[in-house]
């Protein structure tokens, strides 16, 4: 069964605490978490690109030179895309981007994530308490001590301590997220998971 470290602010070990297999302990799938990248990439795409065609230009009602004479070559308009200026052929349109997947290839890619960085040993769970106020250097400070200053670390709990959300915010490579809307790329994005005690309980009730 994989297990994970508990860890107070002072990187110090407490204690050794189970994870769920059925979330922690299944065998990781990297196709199905590169194809659910792909396509969270792809969602996450506006698709307002757009250019000025022949169509939409301008002009173009009367030859720019005469037809011979010139040494040029001819040209029967001045919105001709072969033009200085002129409009743009084959350019980008507005188009709609989004990829659907099924809900539980989702799922396979999340838990695939998950097994991944608990197989490696990058899964802590944190003895956060509460904060009486933001307090950056005290994450930051553990952040050090439990060597994961270098890395990309994503924090994740249950989502009802502001003044934790608040002491992550201004930290390097450190990303603070609610435990039940975490997703594949964010893990695939992160070096390790740190889950406080409430936010691994959510994790466990929400992808149960």
């Amino acid at each position: 069964m994989p297990q994970a470290k508990v860890l107070d602010f002072d990187g110090n070990t407490l204690e050794t605490v189970s994870l769920a297999e059925h979330i922690f302990g299944i065998e990781p799938n990297p196709a199905t978490v590169h194809q659910y990248v792909k396509a969270h990439l792809a969602n996450r795409r506006q698709g307002t690109h757009s250019t000025l065609n022949r169509a939409r230009m301008a002009g173009g009602g009367a030859k720019p030179f005469k037809q011979k004479g010139t040494g040029r070559a001819r040209q029967g308009s001045n919105i001709s895309p072969l033009m200085p200026g002129g409009a743009r052929a084959f350019g980008p349109t507005p188009r709609d981007y989004r990829v659907a997947m099924p809900k539980r290839m989702k799922r396979l890619a999340l838990f695939s994530c998950f097994s991944d960085k608990a197989r490696h040993e990058r899964v802590i769970v944190l003895e956060a308490g509460e904060f009486a106020k933001p307090e950056t250097r005290k994450v930051a400070a553990f952040l050090k001590k439990a060597g994961l200053e270098a890395g990309r670390t994503l924090i994740l709990s249950e989502g009802r301590e502001p003044n934790f959300s608040l002491s992550c915010r201004n930290i390097p490579r450190v990303e603070y997220k609610r435990a039940s809307n975490v997703n594949a790329y964010d893990l695939a994005l992160c070096d390790t998971v740190v889950f406080t005690r409430t936010g691994l309980e959510r994790a466990v009730e929400v992808f149960k």
